[in-house]
């Protein structure tokens, strides 16, 4: 399992399990996207955080401004409708702690997690593509309004 430091900073690469440092760095590189957490799975039991073999997840958030929710339209369509409608065994969806733990603090993190020895890898390749291939939302993350 791997965190970003107490301060924000980026875990050095060589800390995130390997099969996930692609898939890390694409979701980094979106607009408004920071990842904070993740386990690319292991062997044996699970034990404080770490999933097993064939499993893995990856803990984001988006900052609440216009290219953030965006973004977050942009993976809510391209991993829960394209990705799975052809048999793939991945889900992103909203998590939050609840409301009397985090105060007046409006905190709402994303999950993306794998099961079925879903190749994380091969979903990074694929949302590059994705990201690439939709002109809307490559012009809507510039600023720019999305053509008709």
């Amino acid at each position: 399992m791997t965190h970003t430091t107490a301060e924000g900073d980026a875990v050095p690469e060589e800390e995130i399990d390997a099969n996930l440092v692609p898939l890390v760095k694409v979701l980094n590189s979106l607009p408004c996207v920071t990842t904070v957490c993740c386990c690319g799975g292991h062997p044996g039991e699970r034990d404080r955080g770490k999933w097993p073999e064939g499993t893995w997840y990856v803990t984001l958030e988006i900052a609440q401004k216009e290219q953030g929710w965006r973004t977050l339209a942009f993976l809510g369509w391209a991993i829960n409708r394209e990705y799975r409608k052809v048999g793939h065994h991945v889900f992103f969806y909203p998590d939050a702690l609840p409301p009397r733990a985090v105060g007046d603090e409006a905190i709402l993190g994303f999950q993306l997690e794998g099961y079925r020895y879903e190749r994380p890898e091969e979903l990074a390749s694929w949302i590059t593509k994705m990201r690439h291939s939709d002109d809307s939302f490559a012009r809507s993350t510039q600023g720019k309004p999305p053509r008709n």
